[in-house]
């Protein structure tokens, strides 16, 4: 498999025309480079105009021969002091995995290394791995979180100090950031059965859906939506 982390016109016209499965990753990209690789993929306009606008809820759309899915991960800061949430659109073809993000996804760039050199092509295995990966990345975050947590106990109960409130509210703010994009499917599971053959007819896309809740967009003909789980496997 072709792994391709910027866009270039002559190996994506190459493995399209040689029907050969690939994965473009693009971080941060111009609007230029996305209407050149819409172009090229043959992307929906609407579905562009999506991944021109992050900070989206979770959702997946389907469009003639393409799904977008919108999936959010997280990660602790370069610095360790706090967290931030990770949008990342993915573009879903039987022939290609089209993902934007805005920022690092070590989840993303991990997986490049892993599975360009062993020439994978089932579209199905390529989107469970990056959802998988992007999913896992959310347990490193908790761990996180609960090691600040304990720290901070202990010292309420060594040596109370005023300025342990601030820190207390800034975890709270974390907890709940996370809470808002992925405590959603726990509430919805039952939507999604009852729902579920309303979702993406492509096969990566009903892979996708144990993921997913669904809700109606109305920029899209069928559309559901949802977050990922966060429940060890």
């Amino acid at each position: 498999m072709e792994v391709l982390t910027a866009v270039d016109r002559d190996q994506i016209e190459i493995s399209r025309a040689r029907d050969e499965f690939f994965w473009l990753d693009l971080k941060a990209p111009s609007d230029a480079d996305l209407n050149t690789a819409g172009g090229l993929l043959g992307l929906h306009e609407l579905a562009l105009e999506d991944t021109r606008e992050f900070n989206q809820r979770p959702k997946v759309d389907r469009y003639p021969e393409r799904v977008l899915l919108v999936y959010w991960s997280a990660r602790v800061t370069a610095n360790g002091l706090g967290i931030e949430l990770v949008e990342v659109h993915l573009h879903i073809s039987g022939g290609f995995l089209f993902t934007v993000r805005r920022g690092p996804c070590a989840a993303l760039d991990e997986l490049q290394t892993a599975l360009a050199p062993q020439g994978i092509e089932a579209e199905d295995y390529i989107l469970y791995r990056v959802l998988d990966g992007l999913t896992d990345a959310h347990y490193p975050v908790v761990d996180h979180l609960e090691t600040r947590i304990d720290a901070l106990e202990a010292a309420v109960l060594r040596n109370t100090d005023r300025r342990q409130l601030g820190e207390i509210y800034r975890l709270k703010q974390e907890v709940q950031l996370l809470e808002r994009r992925l405590a959603r499917s726990a509430t919805s599971s039952a939507q999604r059965a009852r729902r579920s053959s309303r979702c993406p007819a492509s096969r990566a896309a009903r892979a996708s859906t144990c993921t997913m809740s669904p809700t109606t967009s109305r920029r899209s003909p069928t559309s559901c939506s949802g977050s990922p789980t966060t429940s060890r496997r």
